[in-house]
């Protein structure tokens, strides 16, 4: 199954699991927007602040925790979790999708203030 973005977009490519954990990494400190759908209805979440951990977390430090402003977190699991990094030229944005075999899509960007 191919997988598609949340949006039309200019430049879309698959990435493995760690390499969108260190992109987050170089973003620690930034302004974040994450999103969650959850497909086939019309659920979701927003969630913004400032980017300030990224880390494994026990037993097998495989799942990580995402948090903003040190309260709000994100747990993904890399288990059948696949990961898209979308560009769009035109906007001059980027952003991860973490699309998880539940269908619920989270996706991760720099909030614009």
């Amino acid at each position: 199954m191919a997988l598609t973005p949340s949006s039309r977009m200019d430049g879309i490519r698959t990435i493995d699991f760690a390499d969108a954990l260190r992109r987050l990494q170089g973003l620690l400190g930034q302004e974040m927007r994450v999103l969650i759908g959850f497909h086939g209805t019309f659920g979701g979440a927003t969630m913004e602040g400032r980017l300030t951990r990224v880390r494994t977390l026990p037993p097998d430090h495989s799942a990580v925790s995402i948090m903003l402003d040190d309260r709000q977190s994100l747990l993904l699991d890399p288990i059948d979790t696949e990961v898209l990094l979308v560009d769009d030229a035109r906007a001059r944005r980027r952003w991860l999708e973490f699309h998880l075999p539940s269908g619920v899509v989270a996706t991760l960007e720099r909030a614009e203030r």
